[in-house]
C-alpha cells in the first residue's frame, strides 16, 4: 500500500471512529403517564417481580420470580413480610375465595396452594409451564390456569387432603377430559398463552406473546383475536366499572382496551410490563420483571 493510501486509509477510519463516538447511547424511557394518568413509585429492588394479588384485607402479594418467593405487602407499599418462599420459578398468583393463594410454579409444572402463611403448601398435578390463574365462573370448586406451553386453559377442581396433622388444599383434573379443558387453541397451535380474566358477563379475555392479540371469548361464541398489534402483551385486569387493561412487556406499556379492541396507552416506561392489579378504581399496580419495581399507575379523575 503506497503512503497516499495509507494516509487515506487511516483518516478514513478516523472519521469512521469519530461518526460512532458522537452516537448518542439510546436513554431508557422514564414512566410516563397519558391523558391525565399519574406514574410513581409503589415497591423497588425486588427480584424479577411478576404476578399480584390481593386478599380480602387489601394486602397485595406480589410473586419474586427471581428468588423464588411471595412478598406481602401492606395496602401503602410500605411494610411487607415473605408470605411463602422455596418455589420454582413462580409467576402469575391469585388469591381466592376460599382464603387460598395459588402460585404457578413454571419450572416445577405445578400450581402452589397456600392457606395462611405458615399454612402447609400443596400442589396440583402436572400443568405444563402454568402462567394465568382465575376462579372458574361455573364452579366455586374450580381454578382455571393457563398452560403457556400448551395455549391451553385447564379446569383444576380443589380438594383438602389431611396433611402432617394440617388441612393442605390440592387441585385434581376432573375425571371427565371434556371437563378438563376450558379453552385451547385452534388445531396445531402451540405455545404463547399468557393470562385470562373474566369479565361479569362470561367473556373470557386471554394474551397471546406469539400473535401479539388479546384473544376474546363471548358467551357461546368462538375464541377469536381481538386486540391486535401489541408487543409482547403479558397481564390482563378488570376495573372495578369493568374496563379491561393489558400490560406489554415489549413496550413497557399499560393500556386500556377500548370496546372496539383499540388498545389506549394509559402509562409507558414501566419496563418489562408483566402483570397488573387495581387496588381501586384509579389505582392500578404494574411489576416490572427487569426492573425490580412495582409501579403505581392513578388514572385521571372520571375513569
Amino acid at each position: 500500500m503506497s503512503c497516499l493510501k495509507r494516509k487515506q486509509h487511516f483518516a478514513s477510519l478516523i472519521a469512521a471512529l469519530a461518526a460512532v463516538a458522537v452516537v448518542p447511547a439510546r436513554a431508557e424511557t422514564e414512566p410516563t403517564g397519558k391523558n391525565g394518568a399519574k406514574v410513581e413509585k409503589w415497591a423497588e429492588k425486588l427480584e424479577a417481580p411478576q404476578g399480584l394479588a390481593r386478599d380480602h384485607k387489601g394486602n397485595v402479594f406480589v410473586v419474586e420470580s427471581g428468588a423464588g418467593r411471595v412478598l406481602r405487602f401492606e395496602r401503602s407499599g410500605k411494610k411487607f413480610d415473605v408470605y411463602v418462599e422455596g418455589l420454582k420459578a413462580p409467576a402469575f398468583a391469585l388469591y381466592a375465595r376460599d382464603d387460598v393463594l395459588y402460585v404457578g410454579q413454571r419450572n416445577a409444572n405445578l400450581v402452589a396452594t397456600v392457606r395462611g402463611k405458615d399454612g402447609a403448601l400443596g400442589t396440583s398435578v402436572e400443568v405444563a409451564d402454568p402462567l394465568g390463574l382465575a376462579p372458574d365462573p361455573q364452579n366455586p370448586q374450580a381454578i382455571l390456569v393457563v398452560s403457556h406451553r400448551t395455549s391451553e386453559i385447564k379446569r383444576f377442581f380443589v380438594k383438602d387432603v389431611e396433611f402432617s396433622g394440617k388441612k393442605v388444599r390440592y387441585l385434581f383434573p376432573s375425571e371427565e377430559p371434556e371437563a378438563q379443558v376450558f379453552a385451547a387453541a385452534k388445531a396445531g397451535g402451540k405455545y404463547g398463552w399468557r393470562d385470562l380474566v373474566l369479565a361479569r358477563d362470561g367473556t373470557l379475555y386471554v394474551t397471546d406473546e406469539v400473535a401479539g392479540a388479546v384473544l376474546r371469548r363471548v358467551p357461546g361464541g368462538p375464541l377469536e383475536e381481538w386486540a391486535k398489534g401489541l408487543s409482547s402483551p403479558s397481564g390482563l385486569a378488570l376495573s372495578p366499572s369493568g374496563e379491561l387493561f393489558v400490560t406489554e412487556e415489549g413496550t413497557g406499556r399499560l393500556s386500556r382496551v377500548a370496546p372496539d379492541g383499540r388498545a389506549v396507552v394509559v402509562a409507558e416506561g414501566l419496563g418489562q410490563a408483566r402483570d397488573a392489579l387495581f387496588l381501586d378504581r384509579r389505582r392500578v399496580l404494574v411489576t416490572d420483571r427487569a426492573g425490580g419495581n412495582v409501579w403505581l399507575v392513578t388514572l385521571p379523575p372520571g375513569r
